[in-house]
């Protein structure tokens, strides 16, 4: 596994499992365990080819400050602020356009609101895919996600 070291940087986003740092032309996902980051890495991967998730570019461990993190590199995506976005026909398109999609894809889409979305070239994705596939849910996700990467979907 790659090791990126993150000392004198500061995130520029925040959730409450994950921290985004930018890095150049790509973004740093980090998260405080192993089994989170490598879920959400899953996650994403597996919805980016099927064009609602930015791509992923390889998992990473990561040193800050003496501790050990672990996390992703990301495609940087443009989001629209919170005045923009906050009205019901925003949260329409959401529902019609990305939950369907995360149903089939056994990834959760509870927690897809205005806020962890943006777009990438005018098309709508999901920028939040964590930590729901933990635990003994992770393990079930690893089982069916070989069945289901090459699976067609209907959107």
């Amino acid at each position: 596994m790659r090791t990126i070291n993150l000392q004198n940087k500061t995130h520029s986003a925040c959730g409450e499992y994950c921290k985004f740092y930018i890095i150049g032309k790509l973004g740093l996902k980090v998260y405080r365990d192993y089994n989170t980051a490598h879920s959400a890495y899953l996650n994403q991967k597996l919805a980016h080819k099927f064009g609602v998730a930015p791509k992923t570019f390889g998992f990473y461990k990561v040193i800050r400050d003496g501790y050990v993190y672990y996390g992703y590199r990301t495609q940087i995506v443009d989001c629209l602020s919170y005045d923009v976005i906050n009205g019901s026909e925003y949260q329409d398109i959401l529902a019609e356009k990305l939950s369907n999609i995360f149903d089939q894809l056994y990834i959760d889409p509870y927690d897809f609101h205005r806020k962890n979305t943006g777009f990438i070239g005018g098309r709508m994705v999901g920028i939040d895919f964590d930590p729901v596939m933990t635990g003994e849910f992770y393990k079930e996700f690893r089982n069916v996600y070989g069945r289901i990467r090459k699976k067609t979907l209907v959107a």
